[in-house]
């Protein structure tokens, strides 16, 4: 176990806080710097395949671009769940509120992810799950950018 999280919720909760406040800020490298890549990003709708920081990039740029259209201002995510599976990975289950001001503008959703440290670096998400069920328009954000051969049946 890392000496610097006691707790797998603790990993989670920080790599959530980073993430959270790189995209709603805009900030792209810092939250480059929260992923290990390639990895495979799924939701109901497919999966796809982040080989490399422009493909990151594309994602990252389609989800603040529907988060703008959407008028959003906040999103709320907060561990639900984590284990650590092995000293160098855990499992984790968050749930997301995307709001504009105090309205939700769609039902909570969940993610599960796994976080990984490799060897003298530190903790980062290695895969995610999205359980977004209701709202099209953000499943397709994530997935949007993709072609078809970057696409793969779930």
């Amino acid at each position: 176990m890392s000496t610097e999280f006691e707790k797998a919720s603790d990993v989670a909760e920080y790599l959530l806080r980073r993430t959270g406040v790189a995209l709603m800020g805009g900030d792209f490298d810092a939250f480059a710097l929260c992923f290990i890549l390639p990895q495979h990003i799924e939701t109901i709708e497919g999966r796809r395949f982040v080989t490399d920081r422009e493909t990151l990039y594309q994602i990252f740029s389609a989800v603040r671009a529907n988060y703008r259209e959407r008028g959003v201002t906040r999103v709320d995510r907060y561990c639900m769940q984590a284990e650590f599976k092995s000293e160098n990975r855990i499992e984790s289950l968050h749930e997301a509120r995307v709001y504009r001001g105090e309205e939700l503008l769609q039902p909570p959703y969940q993610a599960f992810s796994r976080l990984e440290r490799k060897e003298g670096e530190c903790w980062k998400v290695a895969y995610s799950l999205y359980a977004i069920t209701q709202t099209e328009d953000h499943i397709n954000t994530l997935s949007s950018v993709a072609t078809q051969e970057q696409m793969a049946a779930v």
